[in-house]
């Protein structure tokens, strides 16, 4: 009981010290820029691997997957949007020089949050909720990149993730949707194995301004997404339903946000 009560006491002590140098220092990079590229390993329905780069600069995260450069496709699943039509959401060619990204930007100054998703074959300006995320901070530490690291775990719209933070560049900011440790997120793993993120570089710049700015995408909500996307999925299945296909969609359903929080 002794040594449980101890390990309990080191684990909140080790979080306030955390937490200490994150107030400290937050104020001094917050006015500075820099970038993080990170390997993204999504094995769902369209296995792949994708690059992309986080950028930071005054206040403002920016989180870009690179569509047009994705590999390792995994022969074993078939191509459901192929199959159906649909113009393929992990490689899309439009051009010889137009490569599409996915954007998600994070603006701290406003507490906004912005992202572009396909909703069937179209991309979308999706307008997000800015959503506290609970941690649970331990003493488990390793070193990532020269930079040590504590392992934090959370859940985040249904699904349990794991990651790996530096208080050494004290900015609450990561992967994905993945935010508000006092640190960097360096490394993020679903519980379920299925989405990974991987850092691979870090750049410290002083001339990089985020700007995303889009005319070419409609502009909606995430309840509008979510909604439209289950009536694309139910036009799918009364088309099966009707006999008009023998496509297995049972992958098709796989999402990084399992359960929304007005789903709660």
């Amino acid at each position: 009981m002794f040594m449980e009560m101890l390990n309990i006491y080191r684990i909140k002590l080790n979080f306030q010290i955390v937490f200490l140098f994150f107030l400290l220092n937050f104020g001094n990079l917050f006015s500075q820029s820099f970038s993080v590229n990170y390997q993204c390993f999504y094995d769902s329905a369209f296995p792949k691997v994708i690059p992309a780069v986080l950028k930071y600069s005054n206040g403002v995260s920016l989180f870009e997957e690179k569509l047009g450069e994705a590999k390792d496709w995994k022969e074993s699943k078939d191509d459901i949007f192929a199959q159906l039509g649909f113009t393929n959401g992990a490689v899309v060619q439009v051009g010889a020089t137009d490569v599409i990204s996915l954007f998600i930007q994070r603006d701290f100054n406003t507490q906004k949050i912005l992202f572009t998703d396909y909703v069937g074959s179209k991309i979308y300006e999706i307008t997000d909720f800015w959503i506290p995320i609970q941690w649970q901070i331990t003493q488990e530490s390793k070193v990532i990149s020269n930079y040590t690291c504590f392992k934090a775990k959370t859940v985040f719209r249904g699904l349990v993730w794991e990651v790996w933070f530096t208080s050494e560049i004290p900015v609450s900011i990561g992967p994905w949707k993945l935010y508000g440790l006092p640190g960097l997120i360096l490394e993020a793993t679903s519980e379920n194995k299925k989405y990974s993120y991987i850092v691979t570089e870090i750049n410290f710049k002083s001339d990089d301004i985020i700007i995303f700015t889009s005319d070419k995408y409609k502009k909606i909500n995430i309840k509008e997404m979510v909604e439209n996307r289950k009536s694309i999925r139910h036009s799918i299945n009364s088309h099966l339903d009707r006999g008009e296909s023998s496509i297995d969609l049972s992958n098709l359903i796989e999402t990084m946000e399992p359960k929304y929080e007005w789903e709660e």
